[in-house]
Parts: structure tokens; sequence; C-alpha cells
């Protein structure tokens, strides 16, 4: 579905609402005791935990929805981006700055966890790094997708035209 939203939207718009749902989703977790407090939740109490727990769950599966926008549309927008001689370079661009966060960024988190004595600091951590992401893709201007059939045929009518 995020593909074909991606068709009719374009790449940018859909990646850029994945990662607001993204924000929109993940920035409950960090405050989500005293949320719940409001509403009138003990969260202390052991009976209250089954209702946090399904928050939760709600939460970060609407935040799947999100990344599911941005990370199906990622690669094919860069390969836009590349001409057909530099296809493979921009995947391997793509490729290493995705491998390179994945092998940074936990080690990051580790030391954030160390030094705060917190795991809940992953929140405030993802909103940051995704609130990046969002600052970062607002500065592409190419990768949109393009209508193979509509260029396969302008092709076609330029080589009847010769």
């Amino acid at each position: 579905p995020a593909g074909m939203i991606a068709s009719k939207r374009g790449r940018k718009k859909t990646i850029v609402t994945g990662l607001i749902l993204l924000l929109i989703f993940l920035m409950p977790m960090v405050f989500i005791n005293p949320i719940l407090t409001a509403f009138g939740v003990d969260v202390l109490s052991p009976a209250s935990a089954m209702i946090k727990q399904i928050v939760v769950i709600a939460l970060l599966a609407c935040a799947g929805i999100g990344w599911a926008c941005v990370n199906i549309n990622s690669l094919p927008m860069v390969v836009e981006l590349a001409s057909h001689d530099k296809i493979g370079r921009f995947t391997g661009y793509y490729y290493f700055f995705s491998f390179s966060a994945s092998i940074v960024s936990p080690i990051l988190f580790g030391w954030i966890r160390d030094m705060t004595q917190n795991y809940n600091t992953l929140f405030i951590y993802a909103v940051i790094c995704f609130g990046l992401a969002l600052l970062c893709t607002s500065f592409v201007k190419h990768g949109e997708f393009t209508d193979a059939k509509a260029t396969d045929q302008e092709g076609l009518s330029t080589l009847e035209n010769m």
C-alpha cells in the first residue's frame, strides 16, 4: 500500500507523511505515564498494566505504518535520483548510510542509556532522529515517481519520427 500511495501522491510526500506519523505516534511514548495519569489511569497499579500495554501497542502499530511509508519508498527514490549509469553507485550510497546508521545508532543509544540509566530515553532519541530525518528530507528536490509507460511511449514516438 505505501508504494501505491507514493505512485499517486509522490514519494517525497509519502516519506514526509510517514515521518510525521512516526513523530506523532512516538512523541506520546515519551510522556506515556503522565498522559495515562491525566486520563485517570493509575500507572503504578498492576491492574492498569494491561491498559498501558494496549496503548503502547496501538501507538507502535500506528508508528509502524509511518515507518512503512518511509522504508518502502526510500530506495526507489534514491534510484530515481540517479542517472541510468549511476544506479549502482547510488544504491551503494543508500545501503552504506542505512547500514552505517544501523551500526552507529545502537551504540550511541547504548551510551545514552548508560548515562541516563533509563530505557525510556529511547523514545526521546527516536523522536530526535526522525525529526532530523524529516529535516534532511525537506531538502530533497527530485526522486519522484515517473510513469514508465509515458516514458516508454515518449521513446517509441521519438523512434517513429526518425
